[in-house]
């Protein structure tokens, strides 16, 4: 990547239309006595599920079990499956965060149930080989068009270990497919989003069609996690693995370029449905409340989670994003309580649950955002001591020396060899992601042959290739 000092301002506000918004009559959903209800605006209740006595008192429903679909048709809600529940009743397991769990489709209408992902029949507890489904309800996400659901399961105790899956569910077919797979080695992000611009898994960006519409790849000791949009564009947040970022600071690397940026504010939640309006929950991450607050677009202080009892838990977006709600817990707790930005509370002693889904934003309370592109990656380690060979992304460049330069699968070193580039020889670059720093070298993508790779541009202080 060639750096330049380039700044973009950008807002909160994020310039795409999803297809599908939330209805302004869609109920919100509940749980009471460990069953699921739907409230419907005129505050009628309708009762979706009727679990069997073991799965409520093994698994209690919360927000993170619970996905509405964008229209408010469709509820996607998961829950332990019954051997796991009985293992538990019968305290055959010590405290877990997680057990197997299976994944029910309802029509919010109809009130049909439909178990749409389960264990095979005759699995046991003491079988050893389980699977878990939209961990912590971080890795889920419902199409723009409620069309289709996506999510991440991993199956323990197979022959490499634990196994993860993304899988796409159609609703209209009652079909699934699965896009990815990969085993516990690879470090790859349990979180999805999706939106206008197609299903984000980490740094790969899927279309409706499966098709990989943009995959970038990070330079060697980074990790992508949180899927975010700006300005109508896909990033993912990126942490270094050898480093601490420091509080209020997020490095970001745009998934259609492969560019990296620095910017000040935090990773935060809007309203999927309503993102350019939505109140913001800043700094919502590796807890359940936003720790930095609940903010309007503008910058204006809304709501502070308190320290003492009672303790503001398990927060939620409505679809129009006007709205909140928190469970309180501790000495003193109300029970769910539903906030508006002014400051108007309403008490319920239920438990709300999947009222919007969230979209991932960066947020700054200070101010709007300004990315700055960064080179803060670029080290001697992983890049080599020679600077880049000054490839033109669209452009062309040929090998140099005497030997010829292997194409390889991807920028690393141990990468699949599909082909080479004979010295001397012309190869066209890649009008995409270059500069993937790897192994002491940084690699350039290109085409020669007919066949599209990655190849070094240098390394052990040797220029390999050359622009032109």
């Amino acid at each position: 990547m060639k750096v330049h000092a380039v700044a973009i301002a950008l807002v909160i506000c994020l310039a795409f239309t999803l297809t599908a918004l939330a209805q302004p009559g869609a109920p919100y959903f509940v749980v009471s006595a460990g069953d699921l209800y739907a409230i419907s605006p005129d505050g009628a209740r309708q009762r979706l599920t009727e679990r069997p006595d073991n799965r409520i008192t093994a698994w209690y429903l919360g927000d993170h079990d619970v996905h509405p679909s964008p229209d408010g048709r469709y509820l996607i809600y998961r829950d332990a499956v019954e051997f796991a529940a009985d293992a538990w009743n019968n305290n055959e397991t010590g405290n877990i965060a997680e057990l197997p769990s299976d994944l029910f489709l309802i029509d919010v209408a109809s009130g049909t149930e439909v178990r749409i992902a389960a264990h095979a029949a005759g699995t046991t507890w003491n079988s050893g080989q389980h699977l878990y489904r939209t961990t912590y309800g971080h890795a889920a996400a419902w199409s723009p068009d409620s069309r289709a659901f996506a999510y991440i399961e991993s199956e323990t105790g197979t022959p490499v270990g634990t196994l993860y899956r993304l899988i796409v569910y159609e609703v209209a077919t009652d079909s699934s497919r699965a896009l990815r797979e990969w085993d516990q080695d690879a470090l790859l992000s349990q979180r999805l989003q999706w939106t206008a611009n197609g299903l984000q898994h980490g740094t790969v960006l899927y279309a409706p069609d499966d098709t990989v519409r943009a995959e970038v790849y990070l330079h060697e000791g980074l990790y992508g996690d949180y899927p975010v949009h700006l300005d109508g564009r896909a990033f993912v947040t990126v942490e270094p693995l050898a480093m601490n970022v420091p509080d209020g600071m997020i490095y970001l690397l745009d998934i259609q370029t492969g560019d990296y940026y620095q910017t000040a504010g935090y990773v935060s939640v809007v309203s999927s449905t309503s993102p350019q309006t939505s109140l913001v929950f800043v700094d919502y991450t590796n807890d359940t409340r936003p720790s930095e607050g609940v903010y309007t677009q503008a910058g204006a202080f809304v709501f502070g989670a308190t320290r003492t009892p009672p303790y503001p838990v398990a927060f939620v977006i409505a679809p129009d994003g006007t709205r909140f709600a928190y469970d309180e817990a501790g000495v003193g707790a109300r029970g769910s309580v539903i906030a508006s930005a002014s400051g108007e509370e309403r008490v319920s002693e239920d438990t709300i649950v999947g009222w919007g889904d969230d979209l991932y934003t960066v947020f700054d309370p200070n101010g709007g955002l300004r990315l700055q592109v960064t080179t803060q990656f670029e080290t001697a380690a992983i890049c080599g001591s020679q600077p880049a060979a000054g490839l033109v992304r669209g452009g062309s460049g040929h090998v140099l020396g005497d030997t010829p330069n292997r194409l390889r699968s991807a920028p690393r070193i141990d990468a699949e060899i599909v082909g080479a580039i004979p010295a001397g020889a012309a190869f066209t670059v890649v009008d995409g992601q270059q500069g993937v720093c790897s192994g002491g070298a940084r690699w350039a993508q290109v085409t020669y042959d007919g066949r599209t790779g990655w190849t070094a541009e240098g390394a052990d202080g040797m220029t390999f290739v050359t622009s032109g």
